[in-house]
Protein backbone atom coordinates (compact mmCIF):
# COMPACT_ATOMS: atom_id res chain seq x y z
CA UNK A 1 0.00 0.00 0.00
CA UNK A 2 1.28 2.91 -0.88
CA UNK A 3 1.21 5.50 2.19
CA UNK A 4 0.14 9.37 0.60
CA UNK A 5 2.29 12.52 1.62
CA UNK A 6 0.37 13.58 4.46
CA UNK A 7 0.48 10.05 5.72
CA UNK A 8 -2.15 7.48 6.95
CA UNK A 9 -3.44 10.68 9.54
CA UNK A 10 -4.46 12.50 6.56
CA UNK A 11 -2.26 15.30 7.44
CA UNK A 12 -0.30 17.61 5.11
CA UNK A 13 3.56 17.24 5.38
CA UNK A 14 5.25 20.83 4.11
CA UNK A 15 9.13 20.83 3.65
CA UNK A 16 10.57 24.08 2.40
CA UNK A 17 14.16 24.78 1.34
CA UNK A 18 15.18 28.30 1.06
CA UNK A 19 18.03 29.80 3.09
CA UNK A 20 16.65 33.48 4.06
CA UNK A 21 13.69 31.52 5.16
CA UNK A 22 15.75 29.33 7.80
CA UNK A 23 17.63 32.29 8.80
CA UNK A 24 14.35 34.81 9.58
CA UNK A 25 12.67 31.84 11.42
CA UNK A 26 15.62 31.27 13.18
CA UNK A 27 15.47 35.44 14.83
CA UNK A 28 14.02 35.48 17.77
CA UNK A 29 9.73 35.76 17.58
CA UNK A 30 10.10 39.59 18.15
CA UNK A 31 11.12 40.18 14.42
CA UNK A 32 8.56 37.62 13.13
CA UNK A 33 6.09 39.89 15.37
CA UNK A 34 7.17 42.87 14.00
CA UNK A 35 6.34 41.48 10.37
CA UNK A 36 3.29 40.26 11.62
CA UNK A 37 2.03 43.36 12.95
CA UNK A 38 2.51 45.09 9.24
CA UNK A 39 0.13 42.16 7.96
CA UNK A 40 -2.15 40.85 10.42
CA UNK A 41 -4.81 39.68 8.31
CA UNK A 42 -2.03 37.58 6.12
CA UNK A 43 -0.22 36.28 9.39
CA UNK A 44 -3.58 34.98 11.11
CA UNK A 45 -4.40 33.27 8.16
CA UNK A 46 -1.41 31.51 8.00
CA UNK A 47 -1.40 30.52 11.88
CA UNK A 48 -4.92 29.37 11.34
CA UNK A 49 -4.49 27.54 8.41
CA UNK A 50 -1.76 25.15 10.07
CA UNK A 51 -3.26 25.53 13.62
CA UNK A 52 -6.85 25.98 13.33
CA UNK A 53 -9.80 24.05 13.48
CA UNK A 54 -13.56 24.80 13.26
CA UNK A 55 -16.11 22.98 15.82
CA UNK A 56 -19.34 22.99 14.88
CA UNK A 57 -21.96 20.46 16.58
CA UNK A 58 -25.02 21.27 14.84
CA UNK A 59 -27.05 20.21 17.30
CA UNK A 60 -26.86 22.28 19.88
CA UNK A 61 -25.86 25.06 17.32
CA UNK A 62 -22.17 25.55 18.87
CA UNK A 63 -19.68 26.87 16.50
CA UNK A 64 -16.25 28.28 17.16
CA UNK A 65 -12.82 28.65 15.48
CA UNK A 66 -9.77 27.87 16.99
CA UNK A 67 -6.50 26.99 17.29
CA UNK A 68 -4.03 25.12 19.46
CA UNK A 69 -0.55 25.99 20.28
CA UNK A 70 2.14 25.32 23.13
CA UNK A 71 3.44 29.01 23.21
CA UNK A 72 1.20 30.78 25.10
CA UNK A 73 3.28 34.44 24.15
CA UNK A 74 1.77 33.18 20.07
CA UNK A 75 -1.42 32.86 21.44
CA UNK A 76 -1.17 35.77 22.97
CA UNK A 77 -0.31 37.90 19.97
CA UNK A 78 -2.44 36.34 17.87
CA UNK A 79 -5.50 37.43 20.51
CA UNK A 80 -3.88 41.41 20.44
CA UNK A 81 -4.33 41.14 16.35
CA UNK A 82 -7.55 39.82 16.54
CA UNK A 83 -8.88 42.60 18.80
CA UNK A 84 -7.09 45.12 16.38
CA UNK A 85 -9.71 43.30 13.54
CA UNK A 86 -12.53 43.43 16.03
CA UNK A 87 -12.26 40.16 16.67
CA UNK A 88 -13.28 39.10 20.17
CA UNK A 89 -11.13 35.76 21.59
CA UNK A 90 -10.62 33.82 24.39
CA UNK A 91 -7.13 31.79 25.65
CA UNK A 92 -7.69 28.47 27.21
CA UNK A 93 -5.29 26.40 28.99
CA UNK A 94 -6.09 22.93 27.25
CA UNK A 95 -3.90 20.27 28.19
CA UNK A 96 -2.01 21.09 31.44
CA UNK A 97 1.97 19.62 31.96
CA UNK A 98 1.41 16.31 33.05
CA UNK A 99 -1.87 15.24 31.84
CA UNK A 100 -2.22 11.61 30.12
CA UNK A 101 -3.13 11.45 26.92
CA UNK A 102 -3.46 8.34 24.58
CA UNK A 103 -2.60 8.50 21.16
CA UNK A 104 -2.80 5.25 18.81
CA UNK A 105 -3.29 2.84 21.72
CA UNK A 106 0.17 4.31 23.14
CA UNK A 107 -0.12 6.12 26.15
CA UNK A 108 1.81 9.57 26.86
CA UNK A 109 2.16 12.46 29.13
CA UNK A 110 1.73 16.11 27.80
CA UNK A 111 5.51 17.46 28.70
CA UNK A 112 4.33 21.17 28.39
CA UNK A 113 1.03 22.89 29.16
CA UNK A 114 -1.39 23.45 25.56
CA UNK A 115 -3.61 26.23 24.95
CA UNK A 116 -6.23 27.06 22.61
CA UNK A 117 -7.18 30.48 21.04
CA UNK A 118 -10.89 30.39 20.53
CA UNK A 119 -13.38 32.80 18.38
CA UNK A 120 -16.65 31.80 19.67
CA UNK A 121 -19.08 34.86 18.88
CA UNK A 122 -20.88 34.48 15.61
CA UNK A 123 -20.22 38.36 14.70
CA UNK A 124 -16.39 38.10 15.13
CA UNK A 125 -16.91 34.26 13.68
CA UNK A 126 -18.27 36.94 10.38
CA UNK A 127 -15.56 38.26 10.72
CA UNK A 128 -13.04 35.97 11.07
CA UNK A 129 -14.26 34.74 7.45
CA UNK A 130 -14.55 38.10 5.58
CA UNK A 131 -11.44 39.17 7.18
CA UNK A 132 -9.24 36.79 7.45
CA UNK A 133 -10.56 33.38 6.58
CA UNK A 134 -8.62 30.08 5.67
CA UNK A 135 -6.19 29.57 2.25
CA UNK A 136 -7.05 26.15 2.55
CA UNK A 137 -10.38 25.48 0.56
CA UNK A 138 -11.98 22.76 2.50
CA UNK A 139 -11.65 24.55 5.69
CA UNK A 140 -12.83 27.94 3.67
CA UNK A 141 -16.04 25.94 3.06
CA UNK A 142 -16.88 24.21 5.78
CA UNK A 143 -17.11 27.76 7.60
CA UNK A 144 -18.93 29.12 4.80
CA UNK A 145 -21.66 26.17 4.74
CA UNK A 146 -21.90 26.53 8.63
CA UNK A 147 -22.89 30.18 8.67
CA UNK A 148 -24.64 30.03 5.04
CA UNK A 149 -26.97 27.14 7.55
CA UNK A 150 -27.11 29.64 10.26
CA UNK A 151 -28.16 32.69 8.30
CA UNK A 152 -25.18 34.61 8.93
CA UNK A 153 -24.12 35.20 5.10
CA UNK A 154 -25.57 34.36 1.53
Amino acid sequence: MQIPPWGMRQRWYVEVASKSLYTFLKQPKEKLFDVAKEHPREFLRGFFDSEGAISWNKNHKSLFVSASNYDFEILEFCKELLDTLGIHSTIYLSKRAGTPVKIRGEKYQYRESFYEIRIYRRDSIVKFYFQIGFTIIRKQEKLKSILQELGKIQ
